[in-house]
């Protein structure tokens, strides 16, 4: 255990914040050397990843599922060292980023009905927030508390955590909104007043306490409806995003409102947002950050 500790604790301060010195590509180059780690040491977690991949994607031989899983933990690998760059001028994410459909996004944020913006687990998640917090764009991110008492945590990653926490919400110039607590109403009122809430819609069931049953890669599945209930409730458009990692990362963002018209239940719209969400994770697997948690979304249904 105390082995394991210090593991833990030379990767998060100083394995990771070291890499992220070194010039971009070679820093990708090392992150990724640190998913191969991963990949090769996490073998519960891989083992289920294979497996889960494999029983989505039956046509993958066992060596192409093994290739997305690894990419898979490459892509974690790179999130968790991008963290140490957020704090780096706009003029850094002009070079690494490469953003479609922002002047949509923009038009209807000044509309003044509030936006919902949603994806999954999909890629480096956090640099998408910081890429649109440096460009200007300010937004509530929806999130799970990393409080001990709720969210568990090795001591080095929870300071790791903390800190890219705060170098987010100091980007988006708005501090996360907790799931629980209370907060929905808040959440409501934040896109009553026009602003921008973001959400990320394949949370693990067990997480949550409201749920509907959707189709979701090859089973039946639980989706939490909060954001199909904010869309009724308000009106609000809704976006989907997402980032494809590279040396160059892709974000594109579209407008799906007018796929969710005439949809008057939490159940139908949230099946169209997860089959929105399925198909982008059917066209790059190794961008979907939970192969290791499918049973988790298929038990119980």
């Amino acid at each position: 255990m105390k082995s394991f500790d210090l593991i833990r604790h030379f990767d998060y301060s100083v394995l990771l914040p070291s890499i992220a010195r070194l010039p971009v590509k070679m820093a990708y180059r090392m992150a990724d050397s640190r998913g191969d780690l991963v990949y090769r040491y996490a073998a519960d977690s891989r083992i289920h990843a294979e497996r889960n991949v494999t029983r989505v994607f039956p046509q993958f031989t066992a060596a192409e599922a093994g290739k997305v899983v690894r990419n898979h933990y490459r892509i974690l690998s790179r999130n968790d060292m991008e963290a140490f760059w957020y704090l780096r001028p706009p003029s850094f994410f002009e070079t690494i980023t490469e953003v479609n459909g922002l002047e949509e996004l923009s038009r209807a944020k000044e509309a003044g009905s509030g936006v919902l913006l949603f994806s999954g687990h999909l890629g480096n998640t956090g640099l998408f927030f910081v890429a649109l917090g440096k460009k200007g764009i300010e937004m509530n991110i929806v999130g799970r508390s990393i409080d001990p008492a709720e969210n568990p945590l090795h001591p080095a990653v929870r300071r790791y955590a903390e800190k890219r926490v705060q170098r987010i919400e100091s980007t988006v110039r708005r501090p996360f909104l907790l799931t629980g607590r209370g907060n929905y109403p808040r959440i409501g009122e934040k896109l009553r007043q026009g602003e921008i809430v973001m959400l990320l819609i394949d949370v693990v069931p067990y997480l949550l306490k409201r749920t509907v049953p959707v189709s979701f890669l090859g089973g039946k599945a639980r989706f939490g409806f909060g954001i199909a209930s904010l869309y009724l409730e308000t009106g609000a458009p809704v976006f989907q995003w997402t980032i494809q990692s590279g040396s160059r990362n892709r974000i594109e963002i579209r407008n799906v409102t007018d796929q969710l018209r005439n949809m008057r239940s939490n159940e139908e719209i949230m099946q169209r947002l997860a089959t929105l969400l399925e198909e982008k994770i059917c066209l790059r697997p190794d961008h979907w950050n939970q192969w290791d948690s499918l049973e988790h979304f298929h038990a119980g249904t």
